[in-house]
């Protein structure tokens, strides 16, 4: 049993290695769902193995989401910065809320 967890983590982290930033924030959000979704569905329903498979499913899907969502706006906040620097190093107006925000 404990050579597949190290085998399925090793597998994980070379996954992980060819994914973008917003792939990387919907994994590791599906990852934390995932697992405290199969902990919650466990503890709260009469068949154990059945919660935690619903409750896994759930969490992961609702993980994977949000994950993605706050990684597509980091890069959102950050391309806004970026185009607000090249217009201020090329001499175009930028105010400071343009820069910040």
């Amino acid at each position: 049993m404990k050579k597949m967890l190290i085998l399925g983590l090793i597998l994980a982290v070379g996954l992980l290695a060819g994914c973008t930033t917003t792939q990387k924030g919907a994994l590791a959000g599906s990852a934390v769902g995932a697992g405290t979704g199969a902990i919650i569905g466990h503890n709260t329903h009469h068949g154990a193995g059945k919660g935690a498979m619903v409750g896994a499913l759930a969490g992961g899907l609702v993980g994977a989401l949000a994950g993605d969502a706050y990684e597509q706006h980091q890069d959102n906040q950050q391309n806004r910065r970026r185009q607000a620097a090249d217009r201020y190093a090329s001499g175009q107006f930028t105010t400071y809320e343009d820069m910040w925000e």
